[in-house]
């Protein structure tokens, strides 16, 4: 399996659409809160899968401090999951979200990964080795205003330090 490590500010215009295409295909109608992607901050790191060098799977890593229940933590944020519908259950989408964990651990020395996800994947997740945090999770649009997401919290331990308790702020926007 060919994965790319993409650096998001040296991703070229033409890498950019496709990835963009790419979320926009996957996302459109799962976020009733949002318009569009303009309400997600963009990864900085971009792990894709290609196909006769068409990228048809992706995932997002961003590296941010959040706050739990009052305590600043650095995850490595993980975001923008999405494999094209002709190109699923092949396991793109768990070898590029294992490649951003081993990145976010060896290269960036990140103690936690954090994800939101549907409550219908938790089980995808927990499988590859997430835990599922049962808080709320708060993030700022675009409007500036906070609000809980809908999505589920789940985290990977990378350090052999412990999650804190408390709700999860994500400190910024959504990825």
């Amino acid at each position: 399996m060919a994965i790319d490590q993409l650096v998001q500010g040296n991703v070229d215009a033409d890498v950019d659409a496709e990835i963009r295409r790419l979320l926009d295909a996957a996302f459109h109608d799962s976020h009733e809160e949002a318009d569009s992607l303009q309400d997600f901050c963009n990864g900085d790191y971009w792990f894709v899968h290609r196909d006769q060098g068409a990228i048809v799977a992706v995932t997002g890593l961003i590296r941010r401090e959040v706050v739990v229940g009052g305590v600043p933590v650095l995850v490595a944020g993980i975001g923008g999951v999405a494999t094209e519908e002709s190109h699923r259950n092949r396991g793109y989408a768990s070898s590029l979200v294992t490649a951003a964990m081993d990145f976010a651990r060896a290269e960036l020395g990140l103690p936690f990964g954090l994800l939101q996800c549907r409550p219908e994947l938790v089980g995808f997740y927990q499988a590859r080795g997430w835990c599922e945090i049962n808080e709320p999770i708060l993030c700022l649009q675009l409007d500036a205003k906070t609000y809980r997401l809908p999505e589920q919290p789940t985290v990977m331990r990378l350090a052999e330090i412990s999650w804190p308790t408390g709700a999860i702020d994500v400190n910024g926007l959504p990825w």
